[in-house]
């Protein structure tokens, strides 16, 4: 295998992010504090991104939540997939290298539906969902 496979997302780096995903989704089981935390100055910051997001979506006469399917890539334990049900999509699928992640995400929520996919090659058919989201997916 050559360097660059390896620096750009390679077998390698995916096998090393899933090991590493699943061991602090394993040993942290307060992962999603972050999504379900009452202070209400981490909730705005939290949410500012995805708010003006669909606001923006709305603004642009885009199509009604309701009518939604939505993929949440490199989504962890789901607090973006939550908030985007909470909104009001159809249908919402968190995605994550780390099933751990997926575990503790349908803890957390169980309406949402969690498929694991590495978000650097979407084994996907075109047209899966209405909308993508990557907010905070790391490299």
């Amino acid at each position: 295998m050559s360097d660059e496979s390896q620096r750009s997302g390679g077998p390698m780096e995916t096998d090393a992010q899933r090991a590493a995903f699943e061991a602090a989704y394993r040993v942290a089981p307060d992962a999603g504090w972050f999504h379900d935390t009452p202070h209400a100055l981490v909730r705005y910051l939290r949410d500012r991104r995805l708010k003006r997001a669909l606001d923006a979506l709305r603004e642009l006469g885009g199509p009604e939540l309701q009518s939604l399917s939505v993929l949440v890539v490199c989504g962890g334990a789901g607090g973006e997939a939550s908030f985007l049900r909470r909104a009001g999509c159809a249908a919402v699928t968190n995605s994550d290298l780390s099933q751990s992640a997926l575990a503790h995400c349908r803890r957390r929520d169980p309406l949402l539906t969690t498929l694991q996919l590495d978000g650097q090659a979407l084994a996907l058919p075109d047209d899966s969902f209405d909308l993508v989201l990557v907010q905070d997916g790391l490299h």
